[in-house]
């Protein structure tokens, strides 16, 4: 996958997510989430990132659009479109553990860098981490924020 086709998918969901300011609907059979519906206006961008393997929702039948986005979801899906190796678990006893991991190795993620992976993941933390997985920065060589 290209630089460019990464950064499109990752920009792609980090939309999806911080834009999704929805009431709770009706069942979707396509996507299987319960909470979404055709007519809603990123349902197809939520197919597609789907398809693709980006999301799988956040279990029992739920996308949960209205719901933030914690650091772990984010460094889940960045991972996921880098197609990193999450096999590696370290000692974190956290369900994204492999994922963490791997934005460690990748230069994403800096050791102690985040107290809390369940904690809500500002945007400029999205646009930090998703700088670094796309190996970025502005011309003047300063940290983007």
């Amino acid at each position: 996958m290209s630089k460019i086709t990464k950064a499109i998918y990752i920009l792609l969901i980090a939309f999806i997510i911080l834009l999704s300011n929805i009431q709770i609907t009706l069942a979707s059979e396509e996507t299987g989430f319960d909470d979404i519906k055709p007519t809603d206006w990123f349902y197809n961008d939520v197919i597609e990132a789907q398809k693709a393997g980006l999301i799988a929702g956040v279990g029992n039948n739920l996308f949960a659009p209205n719901k933030t986005i914690t650091y772990a979801e984010y460094i889940t899906i960045l991972t996921r479109v880098l197609g990193a190796d999450t096999s590696n678990k370290g000692n974190r006893d956290h369900w994204a553990s492999g994922n963490i991991e791997a934005a460690i190795r990748l230069g994403i993620v800096k050791e102690d860098e985040i107290k809390n992976f369940d904690a809500g993941i500002p945007r400029e933390w999205m646009v930090r981490f998703t700088c670094r997985a796309l190996n970025v920065q502005p011309a003047d060589g300063s940290e983007i924020i």
